[in-house]
C-alpha cells in the first residue's frame, strides 16, 4: 500500500509483486562455463492508467564462456584438485618419514637397553670379583701375609665397583623409560621388554 501522489490515481494505490528466478550452471574441463537461467514476475497493481494490469515479464538466458587465456585449459580449472593430491602426497611422506624415524628410535633405544644391561651384568661381574679380592685379602692381613695398604685398596676397588653397578643401574632404568616412551608403554617395571 502506498499513498497516491496524482489525484487521478486515488488516495491509495495497491501494488503486488511476485518475482521467480531459476539458474543452473556447469563448469567443464577446459574451462569452458555453460549457463542457462529462467526469471518471471508479475506485478498487479490499481494504479489509474496502467496500460497492462497485471503485468508479465519472462526472460529466458543461455551463456557459454570460454577464456582464451587466462582460466584455459585442464590444469587451471583444476587446480584445485591438483593441488589437494598434491598436499595428500606430500602428507603421506610425512607420515612415511615420521614412522620411519619412529622405528629408528624405537630400534635405537631398544639396543641401547641391551647394551645398558650387559654392562650391568659386567659391573656386577666386577664388584663381585673385587668382594672376592677383598675377603682374600683381609683373610691374609689375619694371618699375616698380606698388609694393610692392599686391603684398604681392595677396600677402595669394591667401593669403586658398588658405585659403578648403582650408577649402570640408573642407565638402565633410564634406557627402560626411554623405550616404554617411545612405544607408548605404561611407566612400571622393565619386565617383558627384552
Amino acid at each position: 500500500d502506498n499513498p497516491g501522489t496524482w489525484g487521478v490515481e486515488g488516495s491509495n494505490i495497491k501494488a503486488k509483486s511476485d518475482n521467480m528466478s531459476f539458474s543452473i550452471s556447469q563448469k567443464f574441463a577446459w574451462g569452458t562455463s555453460i549457463g542457462l537461467g529462467l526469471s518471471s514476475a508479475m506485478t498487479d497493481t490499481t494504479r489509474a492508467y496502467a496500460l497492462i494490469n497485471p503485468s508479465y515479464n519472462s526472460n529466458l538466458q543461455f551463456n557459454l564462456v570460454q577464456p582464451l587465456l587466462r582460466g584455459f585449459g585442464f590444469k587451471a580449472t583444476n587446480i584445485d584438485a591438483i593441488k589437494a593430491a598434491r598436499n595428500i602426497q606430500i602428507s603421506d611422506a610425512a607420515l612415511r618419514a615420521r614412522a620411519f624415524q619412529t622405528v629408528l628410535e624405537v630400534e635405537e633405544a631398544y639396543w641401547g637397553l641391551v647394551s645398558a644391561r650387559e654392562n650391568l651384568k659386567v659391573q656386577e661381574s666386577s664388584l663381585a670379583e673385587s668382594r672376592e679380592l677383598l675377603a682374600r685379602m683381609r683373610a691374609g692381613a689375619r694371618i699375616g701375609s698380606e698388609l694393610g695398604n692392599e686391603v684398604l685398596n681392595a677396600e677402595t676397588e669394591v667401593a669403586r665397583n658398588e658405585d659403578a653397578v648403582l650408577s649402570a643401574a640408573r642407565a638402565v632404568q633410564a634406557r627402560e623409560a626411554q623405550l616404554k616412551k617411545l612405544m607408548n608403554l605404561p611407566a612400571g617395571n622393565g619386565e617383558g621388554l627384552l
